[in-house]
């Protein structure tokens, strides 16, 4: 074989590598989409049966099938996330993250896939205490929220008259609630609204968001590839009705 043909052999074989690897992936990575998830929150995501499930957990399977590559979940605190993703310990953040001027300022988000808003979840038969957004926001009481979240930063910024505790996960601040530790949990409205079926005839919610917000994945700003293939993943699916129909089984209360 001459040094000709060597050349276009070389190339051949590269293009055929090229090919075979994911949109978002270069020759030197592994086939492997690094999902960091935080499943204590249902029903975005959750443990159940040993296995992590919920929304994201559905999204990541998806992404990974449109990708042409596996999907390795990893496991952290919420908190943890964007520094194990600006350390390069995963690729992508699916976690029913909030987009927020702060976190935007670190990482990348993709196109927002779910509207949302921070809600308050109480007690039956508390409820008429907190029939308006004012008497939430203006309580003396306890509130409670989850920690390193955007119900956190609602209750330190807003509730100026409240206790406040911070919970690592809903579970442990619905708990608290019904214990009577807590008088409201503030947490993101798919939360209120799985934990109110989980607890019904004992937690209630008020049907008013407290904020607007956006949930999406987040990338590092470096990745533009990575961001522009989830971005056309969730397009396709946004055309197709597969993602309303996704969201819909997970968090049937949506608007």
């Amino acid at each position: 074989m001459n040094r000709a043909e060597r050349i276009v052999v070389n190339i051949f074989a590269a293009a055929i590598l090229s090919a075979s690897l994911p949109l978002f992936l270069g020759a030197e990575s592994a086939k492997v989409l690094r999902v960091g998830i935080s499943p204590t929150d249902p029903p975005i995501a959750y443990w159940e049966r040993n296995k992590v499930t919920g929304l994201e957990a559905e999204f990541s399977e998806k992404l990974g099938e449109a990708l042409g590559c596996k999907v390795e979940l990893v496991d952290l605190p919420f908190g943890k996330l964007i520094p194990a993703l600006l350390s390069s310990d995963i690729d992508i953040i699916m976690a029913g993250m909030s987009v927020t001027p702060i976190r935007s300022l670190q990482i990348s988000f993709s196109t927002p896939y779910m509207k949302v808003g921070q809600m308050a979840l109480v007690r039956r038969e508390d409820r008429a205490e907190f029939a308006n957004p004012s008497d939430i926001v203006m309580s003396h009481k306890t509130a409670g929220a989850q920690e390193n979240t955007t119900g956190q930063f609602l209750l330190v910024q807003e509730f100026q008259n409240a206790q406040k505790r911070f919970f690592p996960t809903p579970e442990k601040g619905a708990e608290a609630l019904r214990h009577k530790e807590i008088d409201l949990l503030i947490l993101d409205s798919p939360y209120v609204l799985w934990l109110a079926r989980k607890n019904e005839g004992t937690l209630t919610p008020i049907p008013a968001l407290l904020t607007e917000e956006n949930l999406a994945w987040g990338v590092r700003k470096t990745d533009v590839k990575l961001l522009t293939a989830a971005n056309e993943a969730l397009e396709k699916w946004k055309a197709s009705g597969e993602l309303e129909t996704m969201i819909r089984k997970w968090v049937p209360d949506s608007n």
